[in-house]
């Protein structure tokens, strides 16, 4: 099992043949790509439990919104990273 502070998902896509993959240690992004209908590639256990997994999706499993546009969206904190007269 890992560590709160080591859980991590990557999403990687690939132009070449169009398709996203997914690697996570995360346990609820596990299940959400098992529901959402990703291919699970490869998956590791430890006692009987699934501590990590592969997945593959085609080009339109993933779509990227701009945050500024999406109705009612809070602002995000990452966003406020104005850049200063000094950069």
């Amino acid at each position: 099992m890992f560590l709160k502070e080591e859980r991590e998902t990557i999403l990687n896509y690939d132009p070449i043949t169009k398709t996203w993959h997914a690697w996570t240690n995360y346990p609820s992004h596990i299940l959400k790509f098992r529901k959402q209908g990703w291919a699970e590639t490869q998956k590791w256990s430890e006692n009987g439990r699934d501590i990590a997994a592969t997945f593959t999706a085609p080009k339109t499993a993933v779509r990227i919104y701009n945050p500024a546009k999406i109705k009612n969206a809070e602002p995000d904190a990452c966003f406020d990273d104005e850049p200063t007269e000094d950069e």
